[in-house]
């Protein structure tokens, strides 16, 4: 027990270590040639780590905003028109706005307006844990943080290298080398986690995640997410919620997964009444 109650912090650790890995390994170059403006801050790390010393990126949305209900200022519309490329993660609508108001070519997941589409790449959606609460993106699979998995931000990152050297092939070489680094970086990461699974057996553990986006690191590390307690608005409905206390229950559900910020919602509140009052890991 006390191996498993590290194991949380120790997946919330590990991947933000292996963004700076990968932005760490970047070939220095003599002169910014341009801007890149992603359009959330989890996205800036892949993105950077492409573009290396040619390319600055900016971050359009701030962190602490709500991403459902991100308007487009005058500000964000110029730092989108004095950009070379924009990223998007393709599962907001203020993204789609954006584009639609402005001629910088960007890349996103499944858009036929892109330059380039992740999916392309081979990026793909899992399921909704648990089928999802009744969402309309339930049945199209889970968007939201999707990046967080390594084969996906691969592919996002192959997908910036091939965009910005379409735009301009001077600097080919050195993107390519920034993205072959950034996929040694990846793999090895993802060495560790084998070696870590082999110590505590992830591969053999389900969990119940508090948000959607949770879900993508339990399956970075081999854990099943078997259901999830709040995406969006809506919360985990009662016959689902006693479905996952039994699990909890009888020990066939291991982990409750959540971030930081899910403190501060109504799924946060379901995760730590779960575990007091039947167990798991939280």
């Amino acid at each position: 027990m006390r191996r498993k109650a590290v194991l949380i912090p120790l997946i919330l650790l590990l991947l933000p270590f292996a963004m700076s890995e990968v932005t760490i390994d970047v070939q220095a170059q003599p002169i910014v040639e341009g801007i890149i403006a992603v359009s959330v801050t989890s996205l800036a790390g892949i993105v950077q780590g492409i573009g290396g010393n040619i390319y600055n990126t900016t971050v359009l949305m701030k962190q602490e905003a709500d991403p459902h209900a991100f308007t487009i200022t005058p500000e964000i519309l110029d730092i989108a028109n004095n950009a070379d490329l924009l990223v998007f993660t393709g599962h907001f609508h203020w993204e789609e706005d954006l584009a639609n108001q402005t001629s910088t070519p960007y890349i996103t997941y499944h858009d036929a307006g892109a330059v380039e589409n992740y999916d392309d790449f081979g990026a793909e959606l899992s399921p909704m844990p648990g089928g999802g609460l009744g969402g309309e993106s339930d049945n199209e699979g889970n968007p939201h943080g999707f990046w967080l998995l390594p084969s996906n931000a691969l592919a996002i990152a192959n997908a910036t290298r091939s965009a910005l050297i379409s735009l301009n092939s001077t600097f080919a070489s050195e993107l390519n080398s920034n993205f072959n680094a950034f996929e040694v970086a990846l793999h090895e990461f993802e060495g560790k986690i084998g070696i870590l699974g082999e110590d505590y057996g992830f591969s053999g553990m389900q969990a119940v995640v508090v948000f959607p986006a949770e879900a993508y690191v339990a399956e970075t590390f081999g854990v099943t997410p078997v259901a999830v307690l709040q995406v969006e608005e809506l919360t985990i409905s009662g016959p689902m919620l006693y479905d996952v206390q039994q699990a909890l229950k009888n020990g066939s559900v291991d982990l409750i997964l959540g971030s930081d910020v899910s403190k501060l919602q109504s799924g946060g509140e379901f995760a730590y009444q779960l575990q007091a009052d039947y167990g798991g890991i939280l």
